[in-house]
């Protein structure tokens, strides 16, 4: 009988060694593509709860409801989206009896926070 010849474990570790530093460096290679995907994903997250906030004012049709909701410190968290962000909520009198409505949201840490302003006119 002939006897067959299998891999060394020698063969084997330089094998598995080689693979683990390919792998590596393609990890490595991805690392900026990540970054900026999320990047992304925080300008279209902050955007949209710019937009979520804004509808929930406009859908306010006293001045009383505008500072109950410009004075809530919750976060948001509307139901149709799954971001989390820091909202600040201003409502202050614009011209000819209008109100000027700001809203800004961030949902990072970075800093990278975006403003929405808007003039309203609501009954008193």
């Amino acid at each position: 009988m002939k006897a067959t010849r299998g891999y060394t474990l020698i063969e084997l570790m330089v094998t598995l060694s080689m693979i683990g530093i390919a792998g590596a460096s393609i990890f490595n290679a991805f690392g900026p593509y990540q970054d900026q995907a999320k990047a992304a994903l925080h300008r279209e997250s902050t955007v949209r709860v710019l937009e979520i906030e804004m509808e929930r004012m406009r859908a306010c049709d006293s001045r009383a409801c505008l500072r109950a909701i410009a004075s809530s410190t919750v976060a948001s968290d509307a139901s149709d989206t799954w971001v989390r962000a820091r909202v600040r909520r201003i409502v202050r009198p614009g011209p000819d009896g209008t109100m000027h409505l700001t809203v800004e949201a961030a949902t990072d840490d970075r800093g990278n926070a975006k403003s929405l302003e808007s003039l309203m006119w609501v009954a008193r």
